[in-house]
């Protein structure tokens, strides 16, 4: 009888239903559990005798790329988990372990986040930690800290400055509005720190938000934003004069005839080559919000108003607002005007392609003005056209993973309602949280409710774990959810940072919750010595304080 292809002659292959010695195995292995044992292992190396050497090695080879390529796609993934995390606002690598300073760089005076350029946190270093910049004259220094190591990347000595576009904002460029002998330029810095543009800023008297004791604001200003441009607000026409205020008791100072502040113009240009992008014109109201248009209290406990050019501007995000004596907008990056919103308050958010808008805030006939914190949300594309409604206010998360924007949160009636982007039909509708939505991590939506940390499944609504975690925790975490504190995660894990109402000193706690099952995973307090700002910078969890940065590891 021939051999087989692989060198074994079928003469030599034990049958499968017999056992080495040529005996027949039982028909039932379940009648003779003990002897079928073996008889499997010789079947199994007859099996493997009979087949041929280049099956066996596909076979193997096969086997071996199943494993590999689970390997490299859960390698594929984590990567991917990793990149989205880095460019996430709360996102952090790995959050595992309780953090520890894996570096610290000491500063020579208080330190304050302008921007990430690139992956480096630039740092503006200054005699006080709550004023960012130096409004008075002298310089300030400018430092690009790796985020994984703490080293200084480049520094940078620069005359009184703002810099932005403000927080942790990524961007390429670093753009600042700097005094200098003829007034006051722009500098324009790239990643390496090198000077990419500097230009003076004709008419411009100084940063937006700059105060200087004793002197109302300046009438034309300047704001360095998210995308490297520069905005310039300036009062139109002469100034007004000012009312009289009157005291209605218990420091309740109210103007004895409304205040007809200026309209505003503001102006986007390129903070490099200074060519204008657009411009628009807010036309002030005639108010009687005191707040908004007093600069400084003098005269003893007689406040004054020192003019209608106090105005703040937020120009580091998706959204450009716009608060002032008379005035108040929300633009986006194009110049296309929102409206809607609550003054000093509720704001509209970037979704989707486009908008969600709050209702706008109703004037009442003494001037005040009263805002619905419960009305509908409209949603507009961004070219300022209407694309929709919202049957109630958006609920936004307070840390993302990056995945599930295909849901939009509202509150409808008390309840928690999940609606898709794609045509704002409802997704799934479910109790009533005690707060906002804490997290959407890993397809789980986080909130608060009765006390207790509730885990939903993103896609259903249902709810896939509770955990009660204290009357005090669930405060911590049901503010935190309505955006008065923070909260970063990695994915597996979400972290709050709470603050401490205990006697230790310390600013706070940091808690880790799994995401798959609600129980806390560690928990620490953090040191009140070198808590001022904590944030996520390119993956990475650093905290600062008035002489120290940490690198938390």
């Amino acid at each position: 009888m021939p051999d087989d292809e692989d060198g074994v002659g079928a003469h030599a292959t034990p049958h499968p239903a017999s056992s080495p010695d040529g005996t027949s195995a039982p028909k039932d292995p379940a009648a003779d559990p003990a002897a079928d044992a073996p008889g499997r292992g010789a079947r199994f190396r007859a099996w493997l005798a009979r087949q041929p050497r280049t099956r066996l090695v596909v076979a193997g080879v096969a086997a071996l790329a199943l494993v590999a390529g689970a390997g490299v796609a859960a390698t594929v993934a984590d990567q991917r988990r990793v990149e989205r995390l880095r460019a996430l606002p709360g996102g952090v690598v790995d959050l595992a372990t309780p953090p520890h300073a894996a570096w610290t760089t000491t500063t020579d005076g208080a330190v304050w986040p302008v921007a990430q350029v690139g992956s480096l946190l630039v740092v503006m270093e200054q005699e006080s930690l709550w004023v960012p910049g130096a409004a008075e004259g002298g310089s300030v220094t400018l430092r690009a800290l790796d985020p994984a190591t703490g080293e200084d990347r480049w520094s940078r000595d620069v005359p009184a400055s703002t810099c932005g576009p403000g927080g942790i904002t990524r961007s390429e460029r670093l753009v600042c509005v700097v005094r200098t002998d003829g007034g006051w330029s722009a500098l324009v810095l790239d990643a390496a720190g090198d000077v990419v543009a500097e230009r003076a800023l004709p008419g411009v008297e100084g940063p937006a938000g700059l105060t200087t004791e004793g002197e109302p604001p300046p009438a034309a200003v300047a704001m360095p934003t998210a995308d490297g441009g520069l905005l310039r607000l300036v009062r139109l026409g002469e100034p007004p004069t000012m009312p009289e205020l009157v005291d209605e008791g218990v420091g309740d100072w109210r103007p004895r005839s409304p205040i007809l502040a200026r309209d505003l113009r503001v102006t986007l240009e390129d903070a490099v080559t200074g060519q204008e992008r657009w411009s628009t014109t807010l036309a002030a109201e005639p108010t009687v919000d005191v707040h908004s248009c007093i600069s400084v209290i003098l005269d003893g406990d007689v406040p004054r108003l020192d003019g209608d050019t106090k105005v703040w501007v937020d120009a580091s995000g998706d959204v450009v607002t716009v608060e002032g004596c008379g005035v108040s907008a929300q633009l986006t990056p194009e110049g296309v005007r929102l409206g809607g919103g609550e003054p000093w308050g509720v704001r509209a958010v970037a979704v989707a392609d486009g908008y969600a808008v709050p209702p706008a805030a109703e004037i009442l006939e003494d001037g005040t003005q009263s805002f619905d914190a419960t009305g509908r949300w409209s949603l507009v594309r961004r070219d300022g056209t209407a694309a929709g409604e919202l049957p109630g206010p958006l609920i936004v998360p307070a840390v993302t993973d990056g995945t599930g924007e295909d849901l939009l949160f509202v509150r409808e009636g008390g309840a928690l309602v999940a609606l898709r982007t794609d045509g704002l039909s409802p997704a799934w509708r479910t109790g009533r949280p005690d707060s906002g939505v804490l997290a959407q991590v890993d397809g789980t939506v986080l909130t608060v409710e009765e006390g207790r940390l509730v885990g939903l499944d993103a896609a259903t609504g249902r709810s896939r774990w509770a955990t009660d975690v204290g009357a005090a925790d669930a405060q911590n975490l049901a503010m935190t959810a309505q955006g008065m504190g923070q909260a970063f995660t990695d994915g597996r894990r979400v972290v709050v940072l709470s603050p401490d109402w205990g006697s230790d000193g310390s600013a706070g706690k940091l808690t880790a919750y799994d995401v798959g099952t609600g129980e806390v995973v560690w928990s620490q307090p953090f040191d009140g010595d070198v808590q001022a700002w904590t944030l996520a910078v390119d993956g990475h969890l650093l905290r600062g304080g008035p002489d120290r940065i940490e690198g938390l590891g």
